[in-house]
């Protein structure tokens, strides 16, 4: 943890300032330590560098999420870094949020101070933000797949790697010029009051960009809650299993008739696969469709519901297969 993080941090429960107490020091950041609120009420550590800010009475379902996370990227801990998954995230990253290519984005972000990655997992897009702004750069996730990311990322000087909900963030409201959410505001309780909270800690005149999973066809849906009744109960080793035969089934489909695989994956059931990533990533992503608690779908029409009742600017709007992806501003 860089010492100049404290600065902006404020404590997830009471919402005071912070500071940092004792605390082992590694060759440029803080390693270990705790951190106090200024009320001396609430006490965080910081664990290999990264603080811990998930206050103590989050919920068993939350913690359930952020096990299936962390499983996931123990999995995969080069996904959103090695070369195939990295180029197919960034050029679908761009295209959903209204960017043609880098230098766009590299230009909507020069005149942002503050850009927060909400549920930024591995720290894929925090690399991405980072190496394309002078501003500051935080990642947020629940998981534990945030060490991994402070593993691969600490270097960064432009950046902070932070352990924290992000429905009761460690930061004050009005404090950000852009947040980002990717592929992970369903996972959470409540996608609409998640939105909402996240909008609170924009500035006037801020932009916010999210993606969330969309309402597929009937047979989809159905199957999905049927499947999802008993996979979000499994243990993580069976609904490995499961996960990993859904996978074999994908691809012994899409080698017969990528066409066919594709419609019974968008309008049955979900049995992801990708040639040009290896099995284990595959299984990955089918893994953290059915195993969280949560995985919420919507409709475009609920999501600009949100954006109006945040009066949110809607700047671009994109619909596919998979999700909504909508960017819009707070306005003055």
């Amino acid at each position: 943890m860089k010492s100049s993080l404290i600065q902006h941090l404020v404590c997830p429960q009471c919402g005071s300032g912070m500071y940092i107490e004792g605390g082992h020091r590694g060759v440029r950041d803080f390693v270990q330590g705790t951190l106090l609120c200024l009320g001396n009420t609430h006490k965080y550590e910081i664990d290999r560098g990264v603080p811990v800010l998930v206050p103590p009475d989050t919920t068993e379902e939350q913690v359930q999420v952020a096990d299936v996370f962390a499983r996931k990227w123990g999995m995969v801990p080069d996904y959103g870094h090695d070369a195939a998954t990295r180029d197919f995230q960034r050029e679908w990253y761009l295209q959903r949020f209204g960017w043609e290519t880098t230098d766009q984005l590299k230009q909507f972000l020069i005149q942002k101070e503050r850009i927060l990655d909400a549920g930024c997992g591995l720290g894929r897009d925090v690399k991405f933000y980072a190496e394309n702004t002078k501003g500051t750069v935080f990642g947020v996730d629940i998981s534990d797949g945030i060490i991994l990311a402070q593993e691969k990322l600490g270097h960064l000087p432009n950046m902070h790697i932070i352990k924290a909900d992000m429905t009761r963030l460690p930061f004050p409201a009005d404090y950000f010029d852009f947040i980002a959410c990717d592929q992970a505001l369903h996972h959470t309780p409540n996608t609409r009051d998640s939105f909402t909270k996240l909008v609170n800690h924009l500035k006037p005149r801020g932009h916010i960009a999210v993606y969330v999973y969309s309402k597929k066809g009937v047979a989809r849906e159905l199957a999905d809650n049927l499947i999802r009744k008993y996979t979000t109960e499994m243990s993580h080793d069976d609904c490995m299993t499961f996960a990993k035969a859904c996978t074999t089934f994908g691809r012994a489909v899409s080698r017969l008739n990528s066409e066919m695989q594709r419609d019974i994956y968008w309008n049955i059931f979900k049995c992801f696969w990708n040639e040009d990533y290896d099995f284990n990533t595959n299984v990955a992503t089918n893994f953290d469709w059915y195993r969280p608690k949560y995985a919420w779908r919507h409709t475009p029409d609920e999501v600009k519901g949100w954006c109006e009742e945040a009066n949110l600017t809607i700047e671009h709007f994109d619909v596919c297969d998979s999700g909504i992806s909508v960017r819009g501003c707070k306005p003055q």
